[in-house]
């Protein structure tokens, strides 16, 4: 039975916190909310502040309105609702947190056994997280990493009663009282501090009206396409295993996230399709009206200029975007952005979205480089991630390329013909190898893109090309 003594039980065994590290937390209307069958779902976010990275034992408290939505049950049965644990529990374990990973005395299995909850008791809810490794001596089970990352626990879908009220969703404890969290040492002298708690409290209706944008999309990067037989872009990067699990954009200058973007993640099964379908790298979707990005979202591109969302849709959600008039850009860690040139509507369907197709209009002048007269894709050679591409002068993009390559560790001769493997914003061919001197250097793509740029009509070597973004 849910009751003060158990709640009490949980306040008491978490500890007292004296870390400065905290924890936020926060509900966002989840992906598979169903307004149309009086289901109203949100899902609990969670992020570390601070330096609070890896979780520990935690628990979660939080109340709602029982006269507008309704929930029964607990992990032993549920009658009215649904509970899908999303990370942190052992029957939603990514690929990336097996913890055999960690050590091979261990299986594929979750450093988390699964989720408790309790919502047998109307307007209450609460939920156990459960680490059954502890950190120790600096060997880290727990996963995933939450620091500066909103990472979802779990979905919880309610009975929609009154979709004209408010759920009135509330986390309790924002004293370290109910709603507490360990670190991933269990330490209890350890306990993370309770940061910002953000509740729900649009009415239903209104969160349906909002749920979000739909989005299918196409594109190319001219990176990719350098020394491909065909118009299929190579998937280098997938074949050496060099793509990251977790978005790499969060770690980079010049790319902010909005809404629920960031911290997407991949599986090891994603990246095993070959072919057509095959992955070549990530992408960064974002959505404006007029100078303000209202929602960004990494995604991934296929070798057949297809973009997916990190489980493989050809549909991108824009959660929490309401219809209206858009435009849309699309960016990648070295090469230029592309922006529709007039705003799209979204009008509750899917709409479609073709960047390499030459009848798109962008935004500005050469805004894209025409590959073979037929479809057009992202200008390579942006190593600095700044709005300019350079092969001559001050803040040239060469530059990155030659002390990447010198300063490698493994480069013992400090030779300029070295060859560093490597995941790497100066990999402008994405091949997988950062090269300086030699054949399948990159600087051949800055060198060529500035020289053949249909605005550099001097051929001149020091000629700047800009980023055609407002």
């Amino acid at each position: 039975m849910f009751n003060k003594a158990l709640i009490l039980l949980f306040s008491l065994s978490y500890g007292i916190s004296i870390n400065a590290q905290s924890i936020d937390l926060r509900f966002v209307v989840a992906d598979n909310n169903d307004c149309n069958n009086n289901n109203s779902c949100y899902t609990i976010q969670v992020k570390g502040v601070n330096g609070a990275d890896y979780l520990g034992t935690s628990s979660i408290l939080f109340e709602y309105n029982a006269n507008v939505i309704e929930f029964d049950g607990n992990q032993n049965g549920v009658n009215t609702g649904s509970f899908t644990p999303l990370n942190f529990d052992s029957l939603a374990v990514q690929q990336h947190c097996l913890m055999s990973n960690v050590s091979p005395f261990f299986d594929d299995i979750s450093p988390y056994s699964q989720i408790h909850f309790d919502g047998t008791v109307q307007g209450l809810f609460l939920m156990t997280l459960n680490l059954t490794v502890a950190t120790n001596n600096d060997v880290v089970f727990a996963c995933p990493n939450i620091e500066n990352i909103w990472t979802d626990v779990a979905t919880i879908c309610f009975e929609t009663i009154n979709a004209a009220g408010s759920p009135g969703l509330q986390f309790i404890g924002s004293d370290n009282g109910a709603t507490s969290f360990n670190d991933d040492t269990h330490n209890p002298d350890l306990i993370y501090d309770n940061g910002t708690f953000t509740g729900f409290l649009e009415s239903v209706d209104e969160s349906c009206q909002q749920q979000g944008i739909e989005l299918n999309l196409k594109a190319a990067i001219q990176g990719a396409l350098l020394n491909s037989n065909s118009n299929l872009m190579r998937d280098d990067l997938r074949v050496k295993n060099l793509i990251p699990l977790t978005e790499p954009f969060t770690a980079l200058d010049n790319f902010m996230h909005v809404g629920s973007g960031g911290g997407e993640t991949i599986s090891n099964s994603l990246l095993s399709v070959t072919g057509n379908n095959a992955i070549v790298d990530w992408v960064f979707i974002e959505i404006i009206n007029g100078n303000n990005v209202l929602a960004t979202k990494s995604a991934l591109l296929t070798r057949n200029h297809q973009v997916i969302s990190n489980t493989g849709e050809t549909i991108l959600n824009f959660e929490n975007v309401p219809p209206g008039n858009y435009f849309v850009a699309i960016k990648h860690r070295n090469h230029f952005a592309c922006m529709t040139a007039n705003t799209i509507t979204f009008n509750g369907n899917v709409n479609f979205l073709d960047f390499t197709d030459l009848n798109t209009n962008l935004w500005g002048n050469n805004g894209s480089v025409i590959i073979d007269g037929s479809f057009q894709a992202l200008w390579t050679g942006n190593t600095n991630n700044d709005d300019q591409i350079i092969f001559q002068g001050a803040n040239n993009d060469v530059g990155s390329i030659f002390f990447e390559v010198l300063l490698d560790p493994d480069n013992d001769e400090s030779s300029t013909n070295f060859i560093r493997n490597a995941y790497s914003t100066n990999d402008l061919n994405l091949d997988g190898n950062v090269i300086y001197q030699g054949i399948g250097n990159d600087l051949n793509a800055i060198f060529f893109n500035v020289l053949s740029h249909p605005d550099n009509t001097q051929f001149q070597s020091n000629y700047i090309i800009v980023q055609q973004l407002p």
